[in-house]
């Protein structure tokens, strides 16, 4: 399970990326990530603004043996937006610590496939597997999802998402949340949800 570093990105800049692939066809592995910096709102939480890594309007992103870390607030770790945006990742090593900073992150119609992931969020309103305005499709196949945070499911979907053979745990919310009419498929995955308390007085 141990990946190799070979290069590192960092990126402190409020609203900033540490890697965007904007309109093109990038590849990165054997990567760490380091992103600090805040934003806040819908920029972030939509479009994908502060995320550590950033693919839009059309790119593909392939992403291989990668540590990615995000401690900021509304930073999400990878993002993928648009009609047309796909990101690729595997093998790979996801941990955010900030609130409203999902791990692997679809908005807007984009594509996200993820394969063999180690993802670790603690902030609040942090999903791991997180979706919001505009959805998309999202393919999960193998690997860890934990949250810890309030109001952060180990599954967030506005989206279409299906998750197959991996874990899934959630120690402060509900395991999955499913808004409007959108969907959630699980195949053979292990779903640990123990959290008994509401998370407001709603």
């Amino acid at each position: 399970d141990d990946i190799t570093i070979n290069d590192t990105i960092t990126n402190d800049e409020d609203g900033g990326h540490a890697i965007e692939a904007d309109g093109t066809t990038d590849e990165y592995s054997n990567t760490a990530v380091e992103k600090t910096g805040d934003s806040d709102g819908d920029e972030a939480d939509f479009y994908g603004e502060n995320a550590a890594v950033f693919a839009t309007n059309g790119a593909t992103l392939d992403l291989s043996e990668m540590i990615i870390t995000s401690n900021g607030a509304h930073a999400n770790a990878v993002f993928s937006y648009g009609e047309g945006t796909t990101v690729n990742i595997s093998d790979s090593v996801i941990e955010t610590s900030g609130n409203n900073s999902g791990g692997i992150m679809t908005t807007g119609g984009g594509t996200t496939n993820a394969d063999n992931l180690n993802v670790t969020t603690s902030g609040n309103s942090s999903a791991a597997i997180r979706s919001d305005r505009g959805g998309g499709t999202v393919s999960v196949n193998g690997g860890s999802y934990t949250t810890s945070g309030t109001g952060s499911p180990a599954i967030y979907s506005t989206a279409d998402i299906t998750v197959s053979d991996a874990l899934l745990t959630s120690t402060a919310s509900q395991g999955v949340v499913v808004e409007g009419s959108n969907s959630v498929t699980l195949n053979n995955v292990t779903l640990n949800a123990d959290n008994n308390t509401k998370n407001s007085d709603k």
